[in-house]
Parts: C-alpha cells; sequence; structure tokens
C-alpha cells in the first residue's frame, strides 16, 4: 500500500472534520475576491426576518441570516456573488461598496 491510501485517508478525516476544506486552498477564493474588488462588506438590514432564503442559494453554504443583529455579516469565506442579495425577498441585503454607494436587490 502506498501514500495514495494515507492521501485519501486525509481527505476523507478532513472532509468530516470541515466539509469545505479544500476552499483553503482552492485557488477560486482568490480569483472570486479579485472579482469583487470594490465590494466591501454584505451588509444585512433591519428588515431580515431570519427567512433563510438567502443561506439557501449561497454557493458557499454561508447563513448570512445569521449576522442580522450585526448588520454586517462576518464571514470571511463570502465571495460577494451577490446571489443572496438578489434572492432576499425582504430587500434586507446589500454590499457596502467603496464611497458609500451599496449594490442591493432594488437596483435590479
Amino acid at each position: 500500500m502506498g501514500s495514495g491510501n494515507g492521501a485519501n485517508s486525509g481527505i476523507i478525516l478532513a472532509l468530516a472534520v470541515h466539509p469545505r476544506t479544500w476552499c483553503h486552498i482552492c485557488p477560486m477564493g482568490t480569483l472570486g475576491n479579485w472579482v469583487s474588488r470594490g465590494r466591501g462588506s454584505l451588509v444585512i438590514g433591519q428588515g431580515c426576518v431570519s427567512c433563510q432564503a438567502c443561506s439557501k442559494v449561497c454557493p458557499m453554504q454561508l447563513e448570512p441570516y445569521r449576522y442580522a443583529a450585526r448588520g454586517v455579516m462576518g464571514d470571511n469565506d463570502c465571495i460577494r456573488c451577490s446571489t443572496c442579495v438578489e434572492r432576499c425577498p425582504k430587500k434586507a441585503l446589500s454590499f457596502d461598496c467603496e464611497g458609500d454607494k451599496k449594490i442591493d436587490s432594488s437596483a435590479a
């Protein structure tokens, strides 16, 4: 048995401990960061009713509604794709942008 078995075991263990282990080494996060330049943090407005629609469409499996009390999502894994902003039925999500402009779902 070669080192392949050890690598496979390591991958399975890592996925069991943290399902998104690969996300910490995947170059997609870096590319996503470059594409999203100019967008700040995801802002969760007071209109959020924690319906969880945002988390159901998030490609990164994040849960923005959990940050409603803070008003800003504190998860660095957000790739700022705006899928959650577009899906929010209450239009409670937006991105802070440079110059205090916002990208929000009401602009669509």
